[in-house]
This record gives structure tokens, sequence and C-alpha cells, in this order.
């Protein structure tokens, strides 16, 4: 069993490979989506996976004037 005093984050204990798994496949289907122009994509979007309870929360995201990717001053 793990310390109790040890912090339990993705550094210590490791990181379950299903979710990564499920994370590349939201992460693949987005790619497809914006190659395919389909009308809803989840830029400027935060998506947060609970693995725990297997739940999704979507944040909005502004963009950063100052970044130069998507920014005032992208292209």
């Amino acid at each position: 069993p793990p310390d109790h005093e040890m912090p339990l984050d993705c550094e210590m204990i490791g990181v379950l490979g299903a979710i990564t798994g499920v994370l590349g496949s939201i992460q693949a289907t987005e790619a497809i989506k914006l190659i395919v122009g389909s009308a809803e994509s989840s830029t400027g979007k935060l998506l947060i996976y609970n693995g725990s309870n297997q739940s999704f929360t979507t944040l909005p995201v502004a963009k950063d004037p100052s970044c130069p990717t998507c920014g005032l001053g992208a292209r």
C-alpha cells in the first residue's frame, strides 16, 4: 500500500492505460471533425474527464490576446 503521507498523483502512481485510450480516441475524433468540417468542434472548450465516475465536464476557454497561435496577431 502507498504511504499515506505521499501525494497520490500521476507521477507517483502512474496512469491507467485504458484512460489514455479513451482520451486518445476523443482526440482522434476531434481531429476528424476538424478535417471534414463538422458543424460542431470542441475549439475554445476544455474537456475534463473524471475516470473515477466516468463523467465529463466541458468549460469554455477564452482566447489569450497575446497568444501567437490564437491571439490577435495569429494568422
